[in-house]
């Protein structure tokens, strides 16, 4: 398909772009019991694939492609299987985050009139317009910083405490979504990912009271240490998104459940393997 790329703006022959990265869905799926996705919104329906939209050129995908394979590489499988939080990093580490967030933040300043019926007010457009073209500026090499936008990376998993708690890692370990996150009261702004029990934000305001431990990600070389200790409004969506998943689980149908009841049955062992029991394991 032909058409404008949305990174660059050249008219080119445009690729199926994932909103959320291909790599996070396959490892989430290569280590589920189904070996399939469902959407919290509709549990009984299993899909193959994420959501997934004609978005960049051939050369854009490119400058994605290397950091994401180093981000799978060095973070998400060692956090996966050996749970390693402490590792090193380069400007890569920003540079994904930062192609993560404006994904999801170019689809909000192109459906602008959605934010307001979402709840942001107009005061907030503005600055979720330059964020997203800040962002575009710095991924194209036009820009050698991000101006007023900090970069975060959370592991969600018992040892780490946010917003004074805890939070399982068998909760988010097949999650992957993401979304602009604003608090009325503060006027704060967020760009938060889930990806496989990986949280990943980028702070476009922040709120008067923010505390974030060991996560903060420069565009340098650099080290994120353990343990990690967070205090943000953005972290209240965890809360909410475990809620929604509970429902979820909840609303999928008797003959769904009958189904993966006889799967489990046929083979126990490859249950008690996948990331689909370790909430049951404990």
């Amino acid at each position: 398909m032909k058409g404008s790329c949305a990174l660059c703006h050249n008219y080119s022959d445009l690729l199926e772009s994932h909103r959320i990265p291909k790599f996070v869905t396959r490892a989430i799926k290569k280590h589920s019991f189904t070996k399939r996705l469902r959407n919290a919104s509709d549990p009984n329906k299993p899909v193959q694939d994420s959501d997934k939209d004609y978005l960049l050129c051939t050369t854009c995908e490119k400058r994605f492609g290397k950091k994401e394979t180093l981000f799978n590489q060095k973070v998400l499988q060692p956090f996966r299987s050996k749970r390693l939080t402490s590792f090193n990093y380069d400007e890569w580490l920003y540079y994904f985050i930062t192609s993560v967030s404006w994904r999801t933040l170019y689809y909000d300043v192109m459906e602008a009139d959605q934010l307001l019926e979402r709840g942001f007010n107009e005061k907030s457009i503005p600055a979720i317009k330059q964020a997203e073209q800040n962002m575009r500026e710095y991924l194209l090499g036009e820009k050698k910083f991000l101006e007023n936008i900090d970069n975060h990376i959370v592991f969600i998993h018992e040892e780490n405490v946010l917003n004074n708690s805890s939070y399982d890692y068998s909760t988010f370990c097949n999650g992957a979504f993401g979304y602009l996150y604003g608090q009325k009261s503060t006027g704060s702004l967020y760009v938060l990912h889930v990806l496989a029990g990986i949280m990943i934000v980028s702070i476009i305001k922040k709120s008067p009271a923010e505390r974030w431990k060991n996560t903060f990600v420069k565009m340098e070389p650099g080290k994120i240490k353990s343990t990690q200790i967070v205090s943000s409004p953005v972290i209240g969506e965890l809360e909410y998104q475990k809620e929604q998943i509970a429902k979820a689980m909840k609303n999928m149908s008797k003959s769904q459940q009958k189904e993966l009841i006889k799967k489990i049955e046929k083979d126990p062992e490859g249950f008690l393997k996948s990331s689909s029991a370790i909430k049951y394991k404990k």
